[in-house]
Protein backbone atom coordinates (compact mmCIF):
# COMPACT_ATOMS: atom_id res chain seq x y z
CA UNK A 1 0.00 0.00 0.00
CA UNK A 2 1.37 3.69 -1.02
CA UNK A 3 2.10 5.94 1.25
CA UNK A 4 1.14 9.63 0.44
CA UNK A 5 2.88 12.92 2.37
CA UNK A 6 0.95 14.83 4.18
CA UNK A 7 2.08 18.75 4.24
CA UNK A 8 0.18 20.75 7.26
CA UNK A 9 1.10 24.54 7.16
CA UNK A 10 -0.70 26.46 10.01
CA UNK A 11 -0.33 29.78 12.05
CA UNK A 12 -0.92 30.00 15.64
CA UNK A 13 -1.81 32.77 17.81
CA UNK A 14 1.00 32.96 20.75
CA UNK A 15 -1.20 34.43 23.36
CA UNK A 16 -4.40 33.01 23.16
CA UNK A 17 -2.95 29.22 21.93
CA UNK A 18 -5.72 29.13 18.91
CA UNK A 19 -5.17 28.14 15.76
CA UNK A 20 -5.72 31.30 12.77
CA UNK A 21 -5.33 30.10 9.60
CA UNK A 22 -4.07 26.20 8.40
CA UNK A 23 -3.15 24.93 4.80
CA UNK A 24 -3.02 21.04 4.16
CA UNK A 25 -1.31 19.86 1.13
CA UNK A 26 -1.29 16.20 -0.19
CA UNK A 27 1.89 16.41 -2.46
CA UNK A 28 5.47 17.39 -0.71
CA UNK A 29 6.16 20.87 -1.06
CA UNK A 30 8.44 23.53 0.42
CA UNK A 31 7.18 25.60 3.61
CA UNK A 32 7.49 29.02 1.55
CA UNK A 33 4.72 28.30 -0.43
CA UNK A 34 2.01 28.42 2.01
CA UNK A 35 3.28 31.23 4.03
CA UNK A 36 1.35 34.36 1.50
CA UNK A 37 -1.44 32.01 1.86
CA UNK A 38 -1.75 31.57 5.57
CA UNK A 39 -0.69 35.45 6.17
CA UNK A 40 -3.30 36.89 3.81
CA UNK A 41 -6.00 34.91 6.09
CA UNK A 42 -4.91 36.59 9.51
CA UNK A 43 -3.62 40.33 11.18
CA UNK A 44 -0.51 39.88 12.20
CA UNK A 45 1.90 42.26 13.53
CA UNK A 46 4.55 39.63 14.39
CA UNK A 47 6.03 36.86 12.48
CA UNK A 48 7.96 34.48 13.99
CA UNK A 49 8.79 31.03 12.12
CA UNK A 50 11.87 28.84 11.24
CA UNK A 51 14.93 28.60 8.73
CA UNK A 52 12.87 27.14 6.27
CA UNK A 53 10.31 30.22 5.90
CA UNK A 54 14.14 32.44 5.25
CA UNK A 55 13.00 34.29 1.52
CA UNK A 56 13.45 37.28 0.48
CA UNK A 57 10.41 37.56 -1.41
CA UNK A 58 8.83 36.56 2.14
CA UNK A 59 10.51 38.99 3.94
CA UNK A 60 9.63 41.72 1.18
CA UNK A 61 6.24 40.37 1.91
CA UNK A 62 6.32 41.30 5.57
CA UNK A 63 7.87 45.08 5.31
CA UNK A 64 4.70 45.60 2.48
CA UNK A 65 2.21 44.49 5.14
CA UNK A 66 4.14 46.05 7.95
CA UNK A 67 4.47 42.79 10.02
CA UNK A 68 8.21 41.93 11.68
CA UNK A 69 9.38 38.95 10.62
CA UNK A 70 11.68 37.18 12.94
CA UNK A 71 13.36 34.37 10.84
CA UNK A 72 16.73 32.85 11.44
CA UNK A 73 18.74 33.55 8.43
CA UNK A 74 20.03 30.03 6.74
CA UNK A 75 23.92 29.54 6.59
CA UNK A 76 24.79 29.76 2.99
CA UNK A 77 28.55 30.32 3.71
CA UNK A 78 30.13 34.22 3.39
CA UNK A 79 28.28 36.50 0.97
CA UNK A 80 30.05 37.49 -2.11
CA UNK A 81 28.79 41.14 -2.01
CA UNK A 82 27.19 43.78 0.16
CA UNK A 83 23.87 44.03 -1.04
CA UNK A 84 21.29 44.40 1.70
CA UNK A 85 18.49 42.37 0.83
CA UNK A 86 15.33 42.49 2.64
CA UNK A 87 16.34 39.32 4.71
CA UNK A 88 19.54 41.01 5.08
CA UNK A 89 18.05 43.66 6.95
CA UNK A 90 15.48 42.07 9.15
CA UNK A 91 18.55 40.06 10.35
CA UNK A 92 20.31 42.23 11.74
CA UNK A 93 17.06 43.11 13.74
CA UNK A 94 16.78 39.11 14.76
CA UNK A 95 17.41 37.79 18.38
CA UNK A 96 17.94 35.02 18.72
CA UNK A 97 17.14 34.42 22.45
CA UNK A 98 13.93 36.49 23.65
CA UNK A 99 14.39 37.40 27.82
CA UNK A 100 11.36 35.89 29.98
CA UNK A 101 10.65 39.92 31.42
CA UNK A 102 10.35 41.29 28.21
CA UNK A 103 6.58 42.68 27.48
CA UNK A 104 5.29 43.26 24.48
Amino acid sequence: MPQIPIKFSGILDTKTKKWCAAKIRVLPAHDIKDAKYLLEKVQADILVADKGYDANSLHKYCVKRGIQAHIPMRKYGKSKHNMFSARRKAAKKFEGKISVNQTC
